[in-house]
């Protein structure tokens, strides 16, 4: 038996085989009685622009907050599931009390809705949403952290003044008699 000098050649080729044939749409019968045509509207759907998206989040991190509440603004007069994540990375970047919380709100409605452009933002939606969420929680806990640090100074400094009060109240006494030794 003569050994194949491409293996991967081969490797591809049962890959290939796997594969199932796309599926084809049943031919419709022609004798069969049309009821009546149906006038609909064809939706166009498009991809999402992954890259503007993407840029766009990128070109947030570096705006002051002023800007991004201009942004917020005009975000919120636009139309389409593309501007509520917009919308809902400006908040996110904001990192305000509530501005999180109003970023995944905005991403779950969105999530909720049918549209077709929904369904294809869907996956970086949940994404956004888990960041979200992660990065709340953190704050949560930062803040929980932050508090406690501060308790533990207050109760340090209060501490120390009771300390100095004691040095204060030892340095006021009376030195004691010189006696005797005791042995």
């Amino acid at each position: 038996m003569k050994r194949l000098k491409r293996p991967e050649l081969l490797f591809v080729l049962l890959l290939a085989a796997c594969v199932s044939p796309p599926e084809s749409r049943p031919k419709p019968v022609a004798s069969a009685p049309v009821a009546k045509a149906v006038a609909s509207e064809v939706a166009v759907i498009t991809a999402p622009d992954w890259r503007g998206l993407f840029e766009y989040a990128v070109s947030l991190r570096v705006r002051a907050p002023a800007d991004l509440n201009r942004e917020i603004a005009r975000l919120a007069a636009e139309q389409g599931e593309a501007a509520q994540v917009q919308r809902a990375m400006a908040y996110a970047q904001l990192r305000g009390s509530g501005d999180l919380t109003r970023a995944i709100g905005l991403l779950d409605a969105m999530q909720k809705s049918g549209t077709p452009q929904a369904e294809a933002l869907r996956p970086l939606a949940q994404w956004l949403s888990a960041q979200y969420a992660d990065l709340r929680r953190q704050d949560a806990e930062a803040d929980k952290l932050n508090q406690q640090l501060k308790d533990a100074q207050r109760r340090a400094n209060d501490l120390n003044d009771k300390l100095n009060a004691l040095k204060a109240i030892e340095h006021g006494l009376p030195l004691k008699p010189a006696g005797k030794a005791t042995p």
